[in-house]
């Protein structure tokens, strides 16, 4: 792999930070397996690893090399969570002129399965707040439903990163409220955070937008709001019954 005759040096660099994510991916998933007794799919290893290499693409390639490659994320699609997980899928949307938001948060299993989800309506100081207030939404509904092992998936980079603890990426502001996403993620048996391209995160990005027209909160268990169904299946995963 390291002898293949690519032309673009940005191209060797995806392909070795493709190949470097996959093995770290393996070896995490073997001490799973060795530790905790945890047998992971290898598709989900896979998908981990993915996700993890476009992570660090996108955090570290210039936006003005952005546009010379297709991104990995064209070719990928939402992945459920492993066995004994449920997945959060959180999101917001901001008007800046108003500050009013609407916050999204579809919660499905290991089958695809929705378990549950929110829509709803708020004021937030900046586009950032609206995506922790999301959070700080997803974390308490999965609760109160009894989860306990959880993966939080978000399309925003710096809520991951600063609720996994990095200080100097500019959420100072809304410090208080990443402080309590903490306080909620230490209640659980284990909290996995995750990033995705918002291209990935229809379903939360959908939930998100009936939020912002929503007059007060909208909450469900595994009905779905009809105009949710549609983007759950092209998931490819199976919708809420009819």
């Amino acid at each position: 792999m390291f002898q293949l005759n690519l032309t673009s040096s940005l191209d060797r660099n995806r392909l070795m930070t493709i190949i470097s994510f996959i093995l770290w991916e393996i070896w995490k998933a073997r001490c799973k397996f060795v530790i905790e007794g945890r047998q992971l799919h290898p598709i989900h290893v896979l998908h981990q690893a993915m996700r993890a290499a476009n992570e660090f693409i996108e955090a570290n390639v210039s936006q003005s090399t952005n546009s010379d490659y297709v991104t990995l994320s064209s070719a990928r699609a939402w992945t459920p969570p492993s066995d004994g997980f449920v997945k959060i899928n959180t999101d917001a949307a901001w008007i800046k002129e108003s500050n009013r938001s609407g916050v999204g948060v579809v919660i499905r299993d290991s089958a695809g399965n929705v378990r549950g989800g929110l829509a709803d309506n708020l004021y937030c100081c900046s586009a950032l707040h609206a995506e922790a207030e999301a959070a700080l939404r997803g974390l308490p509904l999965a609760k109160r439903k009894g989860f306990s092992k959880v993966m939080l998936e978000t399309d925003s980079t710096i809520l991951k990163q600063s609720v996994e603890g990095m200080t100097n990426n500019g959420a100072w502001s809304i410090l208080p409220t990443i402080l309590e996403i903490r306080r909620l993620a230490n209640s659980f048996q284990r909290v996995e955070w995750s990033w995705i391209p918002r291209s990935i995160n229809k379903a939360a990005h959908a939930a998100a937008g009936i939020g912002i027209r929503a007059v007060e909160q909208i909450c469900w268990a595994e009905r779905s709001p009809l105009s949710l169904q549609g983007v759950l299946e092209a998931d490819g995963l199976p919708g809420p019954p009819n």
